[in-house]
């Protein structure tokens, strides 16, 4: 990760965010559908601001996420 050739950390987790956004405008979710679709793990406003960036998102909840998105596409 150090490597001039690869984007930093903060491109990386940037991408990773638009990566979800997109995804739910392509499936045509929003966070409440997200989080029934996930069984409650999150709460639609947790959903919402992580994916924003505004709190941080795991790995794990990412991976969540990102599963039920390309599911539902």
């Amino acid at each position: 990760a150090t490597d001039e050739q690869y984007p930093d950390a903060d491109t990386i987790e940037a991408e990773a965010r638009d990566i979800l956004l997109m995804g739910m405008s392509i499936a045509v979710l929003d966070v409440e559908a997200i989080a029934a679709g996930i069984n409650d793990e999150l709460e639609p406003k947790e959903i919402q601001q992580k994916v924003e960036g505004r709190y941080p998102i795991s790995l794990a909840e990412y991976a969540v996420v990102h599963n039920y998105i390309e599911r539902e596409k």
